[in-house]
């Protein structure tokens, strides 16, 4: 079993006590195991809790995803807790796993390609009602970031990854060099991504 943590979500050994990357207190997520165990929830898996859209596990009273700010829907029943959308099989079977980290601001992305199925998402910054897949409101170093910035697109029928401007002010910039408009270029692992001139991302295939 690994203990994904709920701040950052980093898959933990199930033997540490404070995550890896971010040091939250991981007691907590164990905690929360025990009030499953309590409550007669068999198969908790990773821990009882909600997964947002994009596969992060969040404490089950989390109205916000804490990794990537996506808003949750509330889950009606026991079954919709503990199983991540790859053991789930509502999206199919998994076969890359990709994370976008900004060290700056200790923030991290993670995105799963699923067998013969292409995802794209939305990046930017939310603006009223409308929010984009990922949201980059209140980071340091989006202010430069369009509200509807980039797409990134994971194509499941290749096993290939891309990433999209989609008209952004400030441009998109991939190891350096700055991205032409409203056309796909492929990732790889490795990759350094800028959104805006000032905000950074690694690629990194996990």
């Amino acid at each position: 079993m690994t203990k994904i943590c709920p701040i950052c979500g980093y898959r933990n050994k199930d033997f540490v006590e404070y995550c890896e990357k971010c040091l939250f207190n991981l007691e907590e997520v164990d905690e929360l195991n025990v009030e499953a165990q309590e409550e007669g929830i068999e198969d908790i898996g990773e821990g009882i809790g909600i997964y947002c859209p994009n596969g992060h596990w969040n404490p089950p009273d989390a109205k916000f995803c804490q990794v990537c700010g996506i808003p949750l829907h509330e889950k009606e029943s026991q079954d919709e807790f503990l199983v991540p959308p790859e053991e789930a099989g509502e999206e199919g079977r998994v076969i890359k796993n990709f994370k976008l980290t900004n060290r700056d601001n200790e923030f991290v992305i993670e995105l799963s390609m699923y067998e013969g199925k292409v995802k794209e998402y939305l990046v930017g910054r939310k603006s009223g009602k409308n929010v984009p897949d990922i949201d980059l409101s209140g980071i340091k170093g989006a202010e430069l970031v369009s509200r509807r910035h980039a797409k990134i697109i994971l194509d499941g029928n290749t096993g290939e990854i891309f990433i999209m401007d989609i008209g952004s002010t400030n441009g998109t910039y991939l190891n350096g060099k700055k991205l032409p408009p409203n056309e796909k270029v492929k990732l790889k692992d490795g990759d350094e991504i800028i959104l805006g001139k000032t905000l950074k991302f690694l690629l990194e295939e996990m």
